[in-house]
């Protein structure tokens, strides 16, 4: 919640730039970190799925910043583009491949469960 709150609310109110970076960056990262130490899911595979969500919004301010350094021409922003969407997809099967691969045996086995007789 503090994370959600500090991302949409103190950014908002920051004028210049490098603040808005720096409150940024630091709170993905910290959100990062305290998420690893604490694990406060009890489900893993949720964990897994909550850990990919901080490192995308990771990537999205890093996208952000990228864009703001004009790091990239307007020819060649694409391969920025192609880059971050394949870290993406690496942090999906990295970090929440588990949770995939279970979700799916589980969407399995309820649908060669024989349905509930009447009473």
């Amino acid at each position: 919640m503090t994370k959600r709150l500090t991302l949409t609310c103190v950014t908002v109110v920051l004028e210049d730039p490098r603040h808005f970076f720096l409150v940024s960056l630091s709170t993905a990262i910290l959100t990062i970190a305290v998420h690893n130490l604490v694990l406060p899911l009890k489900d893993e595979g949720l964990n897994a799925f909550v850990i990919v969500e901080h490192w995308l919004v990771f990537l999205v301010i890093l996208v952000l910043l990228l864009h703001d350094t004009h790091m990239f021409g307007d020819k060649s922003i694409w391969m920025a583009d192609v880059v971050l969407l394949g870290v993406t997809f690496m942090l999906v099967i990295m970090l929440g491949g588990g949770s995939i691969f279970d979700f799916a045996k589980d969407l399995c086995r309820i649908s060669t469960c024989p349905p509930p007789s009447g009473p």
